[in-house]
């Protein structure tokens, strides 16, 4: 019984280690290619938020928004 719980704990860490570095890789992955997207907000926002109201027309303009 003893060798069973060992090797099931043993199990469960090592699987646990591998989906963390799985993780953290994909946080990498993610990190680098995000950043190219931070205009996308900066174009989409309302005035108020950042941006001047020529802006926020020129987005409206483009998005066809009524508002």
């Amino acid at each position: 019984v003893d060798a069973v719980h060992q090797a099931f704990a043993q199990g469960v860490a090592q699987t646990s280690l591998i989906g963390g570095i799985i993780m953290a890789a994909g946080t990498l992955i993610v990190l680098a290619i995000l950043p190219g997207r931070r205009g996308f907000a900066k174009h989409n926002a309302e005035p108020g938020a950042g941006t001047t109201a020529n802006e926020a027309a020129t987005v409206r303009e483009h998005t066809g928004a009524t508002r």
